[in-house]
């Protein structure tokens, strides 16, 4: 068996002539495909050993996503490309767990790694217009780092996410993380005492917002409520505008038509 390994230009025409005996693969995901097209045109895709692997009568056996992002973006990438395996090679493809962002966070070292993996994709969909915090589009793991390191703050987001869940246990550390970064954007004072607020209940007199906002978040979890990410934004969000214009507020209702408020 002659099994051969390049590092090599793939081409868009490459691609596509790969693309053309690609008969037993996965169906393709539209969403993963966008996503290596945005690293890709960013300049952000990186050769990591993962490889094009050709079979050795030239079927396409693992890569059909990358190879589509390469016809779609119209550009060449350097690619790792195998070639010359069997057929039966393709049974034990993709049988590992994908390492996630969060992982690759731990890795780094990075304190609350899982937590800050989360908030980042969440602040990174909100940067982007996404403020029902719908599952598309999503970072790329390349995007997630880019965004860290133009918002190193998003680790005292983070950080004050999971201490705030650790001390009022039926909060979201990500959605508290995620309030925390567009809050302090704002104001950092407010920021501080709202968060400190919302964890202990200390100094919350009836009337004040936030003490709804623990009521809310304290029955939803007695009752099990299958809640939204965008649904407890959106609580976040509205009990944050009442505090600052003064308003008082007993109840917190999120209406599955809600419409969507930024914070001010």
């Amino acid at each position: 068996m002659d099994i051969t390994t390049r590092i090599m230009p793939v081409t868009p025409h490459m691609a596509k002539e790969w693309l053309k005996r690609n008969p037993r693969n996965r169906r393709q995901n539209p969403q993963l495909i966008t996503q290596y097209v945005r690293d890709m045109l960013a300049g952000r895709w990186q050769l990591n050993g993962e490889a094009i692997k050709i079979s050795a009568n030239g079927e396409v056996l693992d890569g059909q996503h990358r190879l589509e992002a390469i016809a779609k973006a119209d550009i060449t990438v350097t690619m790792l490309v195998v070639e010359g395996l069997p057929d039966t090679a393709q049974d034990t493809m993709d049988t590992g767990r994908k390492r996630s962002v969060g992982d690759a966070l731990t890795i780094r070292g990075e304190a609350y790694s899982h937590n800050l993996a989360a908030v980042i994709r969440r602040a990174w969909q909100w940067d982007l217009g996404n403020r029902r915090f719908t599952a598309a589009p999503t970072p790329t793991p390349s995007e997630c780092h880019a965004y860290l390191d133009d918002h190193p703050s998003l680790r005292r987001s983070s950080e004050i996410g999971s201490r705030v869940s650790n001390g009022f246990k039926v909060t979201n550390a990500s959605v508290v993380g995620t309030a925390h970064h567009l809050f302090q954007r704002i104001d950092q004072s407010d920021t501080a005492l709202f968060m400190a607020q919302l964890e202990t209940g200390a100094d919350l007199h009836a009337g004040h917002p936030i003490l709804a906002l623990r009521s809310r978040f304290t029955q939803d979890k007695l009752e099990k409520k299958s809640v939204q990410f965008g649904e407890e934004m959106y609580a976040m969000i509205r009990v944050w505008n009442a505090v600052r214009a003064g308003e008082a507020l007993t109840v917190v209702k999120v209406f599955p038509n809600y419409k969507e408020i930024s914070p001010k």
